[in-house]
């Protein structure tokens, strides 16, 4: 997997002042973790919306403040305008290669279940995600779910 990196600057400017970061095409940004401190950030909003897009939330971005060394970090949140969709404001969370971290990571159905295609049933699915706990260089974007297995009606894929 390529790794994702994200060029941010220290931000002077907090509070309600970045509204007009944002006009000036900037996303706000923090970057927080255990046993470091926090940092405001700003980046570039279109890369902010690459990277996001890309990345989603269980995949390690390298943040590069300034000319440092980057640092790997998650989403942990983001804010988003609800009628323009734009990002508003992102929380990165710096992890520490050697400690387990727990992520959202994505579901991914493949195959076709047998009763499904003979249309006998239909396909309920509980979940889009599941919780996994691990290294974070052990961190997957998506985990496949094979639904060829649901071979009679009535059965079930349990977590």
């Amino acid at each position: 997997m390529e790794q994702i990196e994200l060029t941010a600057e220290k931000r002077t400017v907090i509070g309600k002042q970045v509204k007009q970061l944002r006009r000036e095409g900037w996303v706000p940004a923090v970057l927080y973790g255990a046993n470091v401190k926090s940092i405001p950030l700003q980046v570039e909003a279109g890369q902010a919306e690459r990277v996001v897009s890309t990345a989603g939330r269980s995949q390690l971005i390298g943040v590069r403040v300034g000319k440092k060394k980057p640092v790997q970090a998650l989403v942990r949140d983001l804010q988003r305008d609800p009628i323009r969709r734009h990002l508003l404001h992102i929380d990165l969370y710096q992890v520490d290669m050697e400690q387990e971290i727990t992520a959202e990571v994505r579901l991914v159905f493949v195959g076709e279940s047998p009763p499904v295609q003979e249309r006998l049933g239909i396909l309920v699915q509980g979940r889009n995600t599941i919780e996994i706990q691990c290294l974070p260089g052990d961190l997957v974007d998506a985990l496949e779910v094979d639904l060829g297995d649901l071979t009679e009606v009535e059965q079930q894929l349990t977590v």
